[in-house]
């Protein structure tokens, strides 16, 4: 069956990222659960490698023998795409699929870029990738190149470089909708984007489009609710810079979004959250108080610091393992061993995540890390104080120093043991090789 150069977001099935992009996707499976969505059209990767070829461009946007792609060829690229009139077939294709899709008085249309690779947790592009609105029917086929060119440009290219992303071959599908006349709009997070708390919703809102909102322009209206149905109870507010517009239907808003309104907006956002499986970020339209999903996405968490452990370290019975004054080849070893030492804890299924290596140099002298043995301890079922007990350690308050054995917890990690067996029944033959 030959590729589609066009679909609507109704014919997107389930195998279709690659060709409609991350964007028309995501809608198009909200679409499918009666989520309210724009109707759209995509252009998708095909449509756009066509005219590639139609341009004789294709050598710089996969590379070949002879040409190498690079930020340079990218960005040129991107600047001669946008001067490119549509092959005469691709522009046929266009008309006759725009004239079926949408009403004929209809002409006025948001076109947004939909590459493969955006709107991913750990790369969104946001701002990146260009979206134009208000463009009316004829003007179409110009946006279209305009929102290929954004996603081949330097800024663009920059981004994908950064975030260790491919420069090579880069998928561009182009959606179009009906643009909307909103009453309020804005974007809506599933969970706190700040702190990551879970029973709490973040609002963003502000008057008409909300371009000027995503884009940091204004200071919208920041709700913050509880996660709690069915009343989403409102945990804070703070008002934003833009007014109501001369125009508004009733008079009586004060603000985007009533309580009414946000309680509404926070059920939807809890049922994209379970279609997508994790949490979103969502932009949304208000408009005939219906609220229309223009883009959902993975919420981007801040990246959180490690949390410090405080280890102990111990010189007890160091003798017995280890020299007092270790010599700058001892050292460089036991320095060496600790990645590999750390691997195999983790091979045989202990959790050490976070405690540092098992032996330091402190002022010149080795000591052991006392924290790391009393969690491996713990893990294989033994008492930590009894075993401690055998290298001169003992814990305060320690009652006794008896061994003593957690025959559940060694029955639970009765691999370990196999795994720790297996390897020493294999040292031999290792050693000896």
């Amino acid at each position: 069956m030959a590729t589609p150069l066009l679909c609507t977001l109704d014919e997107i099935e389930g195998t279709d990222l690659t060709l409609v992009g991350g964007k028309a996707f995501r809608l198009a499976l909200l679409k499918q659960y009666d989520i309210k969505v724009p109707p759209g059209l995509v252009l998708t990767t095909a449509f756009f490698e066509s005219q590639l070829r139609h341009c004789q461009l294709t050598p710089l946007w996969t590379g070949s023998p002879d040409v190498a792609v690079t930020t340079e060829s990218l960005d040129w690229l991107a600047s001669t795409l946008k001067t490119r009139p549509l092959a005469p077939e691709l522009h046929q294709a266009l008309n006759e699929k725009i004239a079926i899709t949408f009403s004929p008085e209809l002409n006025s249309f948001a076109v947004r870029s939909s590459a493969v690779d955006e709107d991913q947790r750990d790369h969104t592009f946001a701002g990146v990738h260009l979206t134009e609105l208000g463009v009316p029917r004829t003007i179409l086929p110009i946006a279209i190149t305009r929102c290929w060119a954004s996603a081949l440009s330097e800024p663009a290219i920059r981004y994908r470089l950064t975030h260790g992303m491919s420069i090579q071959s880069i998928r561009i599908a182009v959606l179009i909708q009906p643009m909307l006349s909103p009453v309020s709009s804005g974007v809506g997070f599933s969970i706190n984007p700040l702190t990551g708390a879970r029973d709490e919703m973040v609002v963003e809102a502000t008057w008409g489009l909300g371009e000027a909102l995503v884009s940091g322009q204004i200071q919208p209206y920041h709700y913050r609710v509880s996660a709690q149905p069915p009343d989403y109870p409102l945990l804070e507010k703070r008002a934003g810079e833009a007014s109501p517009p001369a125009n508004l239907v009733d008079q009586s808003e004060a603000e985007p979004l009533s309580e009414a309104a946000l309680t509404k907006l926070a059920i939807q956002l809890e049922q994209i959250q379970a279609i997508m499986g994790e949490a979103q970020d969502v932009e949304w339209a208000r408009q005939n108080d219906t609220f229309h999903v223009l883009q959902t996405r993975p919420v981007t968490l801040p990246s959180q610091p490690a949390q410090a452990v405080d280890l102990e370290w111990t010189r007890g019975s160091h003798p017995e393992f280890l020299p007092e004054l270790p010599s700058p080849l001892f050292g460089s070893l036991l320095e060496r061993s600790q990645d590999r030492a750390l691997t195999f804890f983790k091979n045989i299924g202990l959790d050490v995540n976070g405690l540092g290596p098992y032996v330091k140099l402190i002022l010149g002298r080795p000591y052991l890390n006392l924290t790391l043995l009393k969690r491996i301890i713990a893990q294989v079922g033994f008492n930590p104080g009894s075993v401690l007990h055998t290298i001169s350690h003992t814990e305060p308050g320690a009652r006794g120093n008896r061994l003593s054995v957690d025959w559940a917890t060694i029955w639970q990690t009765r691999r370990i043991y196999w795994l720790v067996l297996k390897r020493i029944f294999n040292a031999s033959d290792y050693l000896r090789r």
